[in-house]
């Protein structure tokens, strides 16, 4: 054996003990808002939302957000507008850590319907899940944008189908990171 084919092999050596984890994205902080647009009821009443959120990095792969939201219904025969609002504790996982980041997840919570939208089999407040996508863009390390999407259901609801799916958002937000 050569004798710098060892001295590179023991430096080498050195580097791999010497080396700690890179955290790329646990323990940041995301805060963000953004407006979109909302439909309940497969279509049948649209209407803006505005929506801000909290995450915090669990690990580099998921997170754990807070998303609250607010939509102004309008059934599409009528000129009365609805209420309906949100709050979600969510976990949702990153499919990448790069500049592009898609991620999905799960989240349950509570909406509260305002006026018609209860209707008479429901609560103003019902409890809901949801299934969160999202595709994250990193323009920097402390600012970034967001297009998201959910998927909403009352799951406990007295109607016929209890599971159908209710409410669907559409959001582009703007989120600024802390903890770099």
């Amino acid at each position: 054996m050569r004798p710098h084919s060892t001295a590179l092999k023991v430096l080498a050596l050195g580097f791999l003990l010497n080396s700690s984890i890179a955290h790329a994205f646990d323990k940041q902080t995301y805060l963000g808002g953004g407006f979109g647009a909302s439909n309940y009821d497969r279509g049948k009443t649209v209407g803006p939302i505005a929506n801000v959120y909290a995450a915090y990095g669990i690990s580099d792969a998921f997170d754990a957000r807070l998303d609250l939201t607010s939509t102004w219904l309008k059934p599409v025969a009528s000129q009365e507008r609805r209420f309906l609002s949100s709050a979600l504790l969510a976990c949702t996982y990153k499919l990448d850590v790069i500049q592009w980041i898609p991620w999905g997840g799960v989240g349950i919570g509570v909406h509260h319907l305002g006026g018609e939208l209860a209707g008479p089999k429901r609560n103003s407040f019902e409890p809901g899940l949801s299934l969160l996508f999202g595709l994250d863009y990193a323009w920097s390390r402390a600012y970034g944008l967001s297009l998201a999407f959910g998927l909403h259901t009352m799951p406990f609801t007295q109607d016929s189908n209890p599971i159908a799916l209710r409410f669907t958002t559409s959001i582009l937000r703007f989120e600024r990171r802390f903890g770099w």
